[in-house]
């Protein structure tokens, strides 16, 4: 793994007594994995990512022949396959509008400056959503594993040759729920913003979660490659 550069950038404030959020940004690692890509989370095989996968899955898996069910099903990044991708697959779907209006504004800010947009993957959609989940523990691009954020692709055995991520965070005051409180939080930040419009990327995995009783409630990961 070769460093080729780092910017990090991170803002946290409390607004009022009720209205909390923060953010953080992340960029530029090289990487050497060439493992061939396959469409993470499909477990059926039918070229898309769907309930069925799940409802797949655990079907195998109640008839006791997980040995049937391809590595690519894995969406936690776990290296096997257990009911907690199907689980994982369940949740993803569900917050498939926030995931989709996240996606549609970046590539909305990219076509204001005349870039090309970026391509939705699924894969780094799991890795985002892994790193959403783990951001509530730890909010930073190190990993509560203390590794770094990038980690998360190989995790997956995606195909990459520089990465940046994107984090941000805020309590339901803050409109933590909204994709536009995320977006309006990078959009303030020329950090962040520089790595929703770099034409360097293209690709993007997004993800969001809500975790009660955590700092800030709400988290959202943007995950860019190429």
């Amino acid at each position: 793994m070769k460093l080729k550069k780092l910017t990090a950038l991170c803002l946290s404030a409390l607004l009022g007594t009720a209205t909390l959020y923060s953010l953080s940004s992340v960029s530029d690692f090289n990487s050497t994995v060439s493992a061939a890509e396959v469409l993470v989370g499909d477990a059926n095989g039918d070229g898309k990512v769907t309930a069925l996968d799940a409802a797949f899955i655990a079907r195998k898996l109640a008839e006791q022949n997980g040995a049937s069910i391809p590595l690519n099903a894995d969406y936690t990044g776990d290296k096997k396959v257990t009911a907690s991708d199907a689980a994982a697959i369940a949740f993803r779907l569900a917050n498939n509008y926030n995931i989709t209006k996240m996606f549609e504004m970046t590539n909305a800010e990219r076509a204001k400056k005349g870039i090309a947009p970026l391509k939705f993957d699924e894969g780094l959609t799991a890795a985002a959503m892994v790193r959403a989940r783990e951001s509530s523990s730890s909010f930073s691009h190190t990993r509560p594993n203390k590794r770094s954020f990038y980690t998360v692709l190989d995790d997956f055995n995606l195909t990459w040759m520089s990465a940046a991520e994107n984090i941000a965070a805020g309590n339901a005051a803050a409109g933590g729920s909204s994709p536009q409180m995320a977006m309006d939080l990078w959009k303030n930040s020329a950090g962040h913003y520089e790595k929703m419009i770099d034409d360097e990327y293209t690709k993007i995995g997004i993800g969001c979660i809500y975790i009660p009783n955590s700092t800030y409630g709400y988290y959202w990961v943007q995950l860019f490659s190429n």
